[in-house]
């Protein structure tokens, strides 16, 4: 079965534009699925406008995620999910530090 991590809102959806219009700007946290491997979560990621960054994604334009362009152009059933948060830059850490994403890259502390 695929399993997800759930957001607080609990909205699992298609990375489509009629769904990613649909999500609010505000400040919070997302994830990327790749259903066509079980759900694995490819990518977590954070923005003070949620909205503006999934489009970004979306576009597969320079400020897209490179492992999730790379899906996306490879034909990928890539689904996503969200969590509004203030604290969004503590609500991303906390979420790596709980499942580290195959796009993301982990980041040393001196």
């Amino acid at each position: 079965g695929v399993w997800f991590v759930k957001m607080k809102e609990g909205n699992i959806a298609a990375f489509v534009s009629s769904n990613v219009n649909s999500v609010t700007e505000s400040s919070g946290i997302y994830a990327f699925y790749d259903i066509d491997t079980w759900g694995i979560q490819v990518y977590l990621g954070r923005s003070n406008n949620l909205r503006r960054r999934l489009k970004e994604h979306l576009s597969c334009g320079s400020k897209a995620n490179a492992t999730i362009k790379m899906l996306i152009q490879q034909g990928h059933n890539i689904w996503f999910s969200y969590s509004t948060s203030s604290n969004y830059k503590g609500a991303e850490a906390a979420e790596l530090n709980r499942y580290l994403s195959v796009g993301n890259k982990r980041v040393e502390r001196k």
